[in-house]
């Protein structure tokens, strides 16, 4: 393989990781946020655990594990913003996508909802990607959705990013 492929494909991975579209729309257009920022875990009040959801098809929801890693260490350094939601139920906002593996957060309340960082939305993620139910093929594959009590959930599946 020569040099130049390497580095072109280096590139496009790269591209797709800080994809403006894998961000949310209040910070398209900014620069990566800092990987100097400390992680920050949040207590979460979970309502309930749903590895096998509705919209479950073997062949097309599950995501990579470790690309789902990546989107959650992501979340976890975006410094500042609260992200915020619609009225739902189901009204939901992809926050990370990174080779066809998305973490989305859902607002399950009728009126708009806010949360207070980036990284609530990472621990929800984590708690789905700490399941052995929701991880499949030895932890290889992962999906999955995790509610809250006050009314909103984060889902794990593939997308196309």
């Amino acid at each position: 393989m020569r040099l130049s492929n390497i580095v072109f494909g280096a590139v496009v991975a790269m591209q797709q990781i800080y994809a403006a579209g894998a961000l949310p729309t209040r910070f398209a257009g900014r620069n990566a946020p800092s990987s100097k920022m400390p992680l920050e875990r949040r207590s979460l009040d979970v309502d309930s655990l749903n590895c096998m959801p509705e919209w479950f098809d073997i062949h097309q929801s599950m995501a990579y594990n470790s690309w789902i890693q990546e989107g959650i260490d992501y979340l976890r350094k975006i410094p500042t913003g609260k992200p915020a939601l619609g009225p739902g139920p189901g009204n939901c906002e992809r926050v990370s996508c990174e080779w066809e593996s998305a973490i989305y957060w859902c607002n399950e309340g009728s009126e708009t909802k806010e949360l207070d960082s980036f990284g609530t939305i990472a621990d929800a993620a984590e708690y789905i990607q700490q399941s052995p139910a929701c991880r499949h093929d030895e932890g290889y594959w992962i999906m999955g959705q995790v509610y809250m009590k006050d009314q909103w959930s984060v889902k794990i599946q593939t997308d196309k990013c």
